[in-house]
């Protein structure tokens, strides 16, 4: 059996849910007034090099306010510096064999409001230093001197080493979280188990003013479905905020790596803290 891609993946149309305030049954019928009831519908299809644009101003909103941020980028403040740096990562992104990038968008409108970019990685890519080569490591050789290179190299190296662990291994693999996309990570590789496939979540961000409306939610089970559909684990590495949310969905911690921020900071205790990144993955059931 193939592990190609399915076009029935291409398109989908799924409602999305507004979280209420109020404490009601999901089938109460909203007044005219109280928008927080009413489905939002969004259509879930492939993104192109077009959509790049506004996948970039998500990217950059998604990740405005991760403390990380800070330490990467010396003008983590300008907006229009980080919306270019997201752009160009993201434009590698459609440029990496193996990588289709899904976008949430409103059919009326649409406007994109999430997106994820979801890698099949095979055993022989994971195991080729060419073909492993991401969108960050080819970035690092010409990087702005707005970029900390010295944070994003010494964070960048733990990051590979938790990416050991899918060495060899044919699967879907998502690498950033919807919580942090700082520049130091991509599609990547790893090694526990025999010589199969994978498949990885390369990136995947959420609009900071749509979030906590299920539209993550709705792009990581279309993920999941093609991983299931081709009989293949996925691996991802998360950051803090979005942990949580991929335990809800089977994945299972593998390792993971402690960033001390505080110290980044000269120790001037302004609440920093550890930030933690796991390596996890979400195997057949």
């Amino acid at each position: 059996m193939g592990h190609g891609w399915d076009s029935r993946h291409d398109r989908i149309c799924l409602p999305v849910y507004v979280p209420s305030l109020l404490q009601t049954t999901t089938h109460a019928t909203p007044s005219p007034t109280d928008q927080r009831l009413i489905p939002m519908a969004f259509t879930i299809a492939l993104a192109s090099r077009e959509d790049l644009p506004a996948l970039a101003e998500v990217n950059r909103s998604a990740y405005s306010q991760e403390l990380p941020s800070r330490f990467a980028h010396k003008n983590w403040t300008d907006v229009n510096s980080m919306f270019h740096f997201f752009k160009a990562r993201l434009a590698a992104r459609f440029d990496h064999v193996g990588t289709q990038v899904f976008k949430a968008f409103e059919p009326d409108s649409g406007k994109i409001a999430g997106f994820a970019c979801w890698t099949h990685e095979t055993a022989a890519a994971s195991n080729n230093e060419v073909d492993r080569r991401t969108p960050t490591g080819t970035m690092i050789q010409k990087m702005p001197p707005t970029v900390n290179v010295e944070f994003m190299k010494t964070v960048g190296a733990e990051i590979e080493q938790l990416r050991e662990h899918m060495k060899g291994e044919e699967h879907y693999c998502r690498f950033n979280t919807t919580s942090s996309d700082l520049g130091f990570t991509e599609q990547g590789v790893i090694n526990h188990v025999a010589l199969t496939t994978y498949l990885d979540l390369s990136a995947f961000a959420v609009d900071l003013g749509q979030q906590n409306k299920g539209i993550g939610s709705q792009l990581l089970k279309h993920c999941l479905q093609i991983a299931d559909d081709a009989a293949l684990p996925s691996w991802l590495i998360s950051f803090p905020g979005s942990h949580d949310l991929y335990l809800r969905f089977g994945f299972c911690d593998v390792d993971h790596r402690d960033v001390d921020l505080n110290a980044w900071d000269k120790n001037k205790m302004r609440g920093y803290g550890v930030y933690r990144q796991y390596a996890m993955v979400r195997r057949l059931k």
